[in-house]
């Protein structure tokens, strides 16, 4: 008796999902998504404002609009191209 191997080919298939938090600032009346450039950003705004870093969603209401008054003030454009010239 002849065994024939299956042409049968076992795939995995993995979904992977990214939670979206979105902050509302309502200086500006405008909703922000939270992603891995808008940590960074937030990091760089508790070092320069020499601030205890605190996950920002437990920081105080007004302490979340001061962030984003700053953020509005200092775009990705600004934030990456500063951290790319002291990486030099």
């Amino acid at each position: 008796m002849a065994f024939q191997q299956s042409d049968e080919k076992s795939t995995t298939t993995t979904t992977t999902t990214t939670e979206t938090h979105r902050y509302y600032d309502s200086t500006s009346k405008e909703y922000h998504n939270w992603d891995a450039n808008e940590d960074r950003a937030y990091h760089m705004y508790v070092e320069q404002t020499h601030r205890t870093y605190e996950d920002f969603p437990k920081i105080k209401t007004t302490e979340q609009t001061e962030y984003w008054k700053w953020r509005h003030d200092h775009p990705d454009k600004v934030i990456f191209k500063s951290e790319t010239q002291e990486q030099k």
